[in-house]
C-alpha cells in the first residue's frame, strides 16, 4: 500500500540514503534506530514536511512525493502530541474533519468509546493526564480515516504501565479498523509488542528490514546486533570449515555453518548457546560466574581468558563452574 523507492533526503550535513520500504495494508511497521539516525526526518519526508532530493513515495500505487501535505490523507501523532490548548477534547478530535468540511460519523463515537474518553470531551487538554492526552491525540489522528497513520515516538514520555495500556489500545484499534501504520521508536519492547515487521535505521540507512521476530533473533550485522543490545560479539578466524578460533577466548569453537578457512568473521554467541555443566572435559571451559539477580531474570557474567560474557538466565537455570556451547546457536555477523 505504501512504498518508498530510493528515497534520498538531505538536511544540512545529514542525509537519508536510498530508503526502500514497503508497508502492506493493515500492517503495523516499526522503524527502530538510535538518536540521530534519521527516524523523524523519514516521517517528515513521508508527511511532506521535508522535500526529498530524489526517489518516490507511493500510496496505493499513486505517487505523492510532491503532493501537498493536506492532500496526502495521512494521520499523524507527533511526539509532543500538539493538542490545541484553547480547544476542548472534542474540538481537538474533530479539528481535522472540520478543516475538510466533513461532519463526524459513527466512527467518532466508536473511537471515543474504545479509547475510554467519552467523559473527557468537554475538558481542555491542560486538565488531562499524560495518558489521557495520548488517547486524544491518537483518536484525533484516526477519526479522519487516514490511509496511513504515522506515529513519532508518541509514548516515549509515559511510564511503563501507561505505555503498556497505550500499546494495547493501539493494537486493538489497528486490528479492529484495519489501520495501516508506521511508527518510530527507540523502545525495543514497544517494537516487539506492536509490530509484525520492522526496519532498523542507522546513520541514515535502513540496514535491516523484515519480520520483527526474525530481526531481533537474527541481526545481520555488528551494528544491528549492538543496537539491539546483544553482548558476546567477538572477532574470530576460521581454522577449518566448521571451526572458529576466537582470539580473546584463546580457543576454538565448533559452529554449524560452513566456513571459509582463514577468513575473518564476527561471531555472536547467544544466551542460549551457553550450557552450564558439572562435567569437565575437552569441550568445557572452567569459569567463575557472577550472578546478579534482577526482577524477572538473572544476569550471569563470566570470563574465558580475555573474553567477557553476559548471559540472561531465568531464575530456575542452574549455574555451574563449567560451560560449553551449542554449535547451532552461534550466529555470524557482517562487519
Amino acid at each position: 500500500m505504501i512504498k518508498l523507492e530510493n528515497l534520498n533526503v538531505k538536511l544540512g550535513k545529514f542525509a537519508l540514503k536510498d530508503i526502500n520500504l514497503s508497508i502492506k495494508e493493515g500492517e503495523l511497521h516499526a522503524i527502530l534506530g538510535p538518536s540521530g539516525a534519521g527516524k523523524s526526518t523519514l516521517i517528515n519526508a513521508i508527511l511532506g514536511v521535508v522535500k526529498p532530493q530524489s526517489g518516490k513515495i507511493l500510496v496505493e500505487g499513486k505517487e505523492c512525493t510532491n503532493m501537498p501535505i493536506e492532500k496526502r490523507s495521512f494521520g499523524y501523532v507527533p511526539q509532543n502530541l500538539a493538542l490545541f490548548p484553547h480547544l476542548s477534547v472534542k474540538e481537538n478530535i474533530l479539528f481535522g474533519l472540520k478543516a475538510k468540511g466533513v461532519k463526524p460519523d459513527l466512527l467518532f463515537d466508536k473511537l471515543v468509546e474504545k479509547a475510554g474518553i467519552k467523559e473527557l470531551l468537554e475538558r481542555k487538554p491542560q486538565s488531562l493526564s499524560g495518558g489521557q492526552k495520548q488517547r486524544v491525540a491518537l483518536i484525533r489522528a484516526l477519526v479522519v480515516k487516514p490511509k496511513l497513520l504515522l506515529l513519532d515516538e508518541p509514548f516515549s514520555a509515559l511510564d511503563v504501565s501507561l505505555k503498556r495500556q497505550m500499546w494495547e489500545l493501539l493494537l486493538g484499534l489497528q486490528k479492529e479498523f484495519n489501520i495501516t501504520a508506521l511508527f518510530i521508536t527507540h523502545d525495543l519492547d514497544e517494537a516487539r509488542f506492536l509490530s509484525k515487521r520492522a526496519s532498523v535505521l542507522i546513520d541514515g540507512k535502513i540496514v535491516q528490514n523484515g519480520n520483527t521476530k526474525e530481526l531481533f533473533e537474527k541481526p545481520k550485522s555488528v551494528k544491528v546486533a549492538n543496537y539491539l543490545g546483544y553482548k558476546n560479539i567477538f572477532k574470530a578466524r576460521a581454522d577449518s570449515k566448521n571451526s572458529l578460533y576466537i582470539e580473546r577466548m584463546r580457543a576454538s569453537v565448533e559452529v554449524a555453518q560452513e566456513l571459509i578457512p582463514q577468513k575473518e568473521y564476527n561471531i555472536l554467541i547467544r544466551h542460549n548457546a551457553v550450557i552450564f555443566t558439572n562435567e569437565e572435559n575437552k569441550e568445557t571451559f572452567r569459569v567463575e560466574p557472577e550472578i546478579f539477580e534482577l526482577n524477572s531474570y538473572n544476569l550471569v557474567t563470566f570470563k574465558i581468558a580475555d573474553a567477557k560474557f553476559e548471559i540472561i538466565a531465568d531464575k530456575q537455570r542452574k549455574v555451574t563452574n563449567y560451560v560449553t556451547f551449542k554449535r547451532e546457536a552461534f550466529w555470524l555477523l557482517e562487519s
